[in-house]
């Protein structure tokens, strides 16, 4: 309902649910029209992605699929399917490709580090399902794959003005020495005790994602950030 009244335009991938773009005035049509010309939501974006670019903006990302890995052996195994190195210190972030026997794509991914025998992975949308098998069949039995993503509500904060914008509604400090780019911690986030901050950004800007739990997501979107007027 939240977004509904911020002129979400609903579209779908993979089963979830999630805004196309949103209309500036309640006026505007909310209905999806195929275009070879100039698309109605083009001054829309526009005005999100000069937001982005010059203050603030707020993505939902909740649809990325997450899995959680661990156990005995659980480095070597993601070593042996990951591009990049992934055997880094609790709490780093690493953005790899999987890739198979013939050096092809299979996927790529962020990988952070949660603790000595476990990860956390997020994959795209469309590839849930295709990369939950995937790993699961490169796995030893000592190692277990568990899809976690209907467990976290994923907000996106992103833009020049992130930083001043989160630090507005967390104790943490969030300083490049304190939460340097590429690290994930669990800090609070207004009344929400256990959120996972992921300083990882792709549109070129600073950025954080925050995987909140979802039993305390209504603290965040009501309590927390939409408090401060965003775009």
């Amino acid at each position: 309902s939240l977004l509904d009244k911020a002129g979400a335009s609903w579209g779908a991938k993979m089963g979830w649910e999630r805004p196309n773009w949103f209309t500036r005035s309640p006026d505007e049509s909310k209905e999806f029209v195929g275009t070879f010309g100039k698309p109605k939501w083009f001054d829309s974006v526009g005005e999100e992605h000069r937001s982005c670019r010059n203050e603030v903006c707020v993505f939902d990302m909740t649809s990325f699929a997450k899995f959680e890995v661990e156990g005995d052996g659980v480095v070597e195994s993601m070593q042996m399917l990951c591009a990049n190195n992934v055997d880094v210190a609790v709490g780093r972030i690493v953005y790899t490709g999987m890739l198979n026997d013939r050096g092809g794509y299979e996927t790529d991914c962020t990988v952070t580090r949660t603790a000595s025998n476990k990860y956390f992975i997020v994959c795209p949308t469309a590839q849930a399902t295709h990369d939950a098998v995937w790993i699961s069949r490169h796995l030893p039995s000592s190692v277990t794959l568990t899809d976690v993503t209907s467990q976290y509500t994923v907000i996106a904060v992103m833009g020049p003005q992130s930083r001043l914008l989160l630090q507005q509604v967390t104790s943490h400090p969030l300083d490049n020495r304190n939460f340097p780019f590429g690290t994930s911690k669990i800090i609070e986030i207004g009344y929400a005790p256990s959120v996972r901050a992921s300083r990882i950004s792709y549109v070129g800007e600073l950025g954080w994602e925050l995987y909140v739990p979802n039993e305390v997501m209504c603290c965040i979107w009501f309590g927390g950030m939409w408090t401060y007027n965003l775009q």
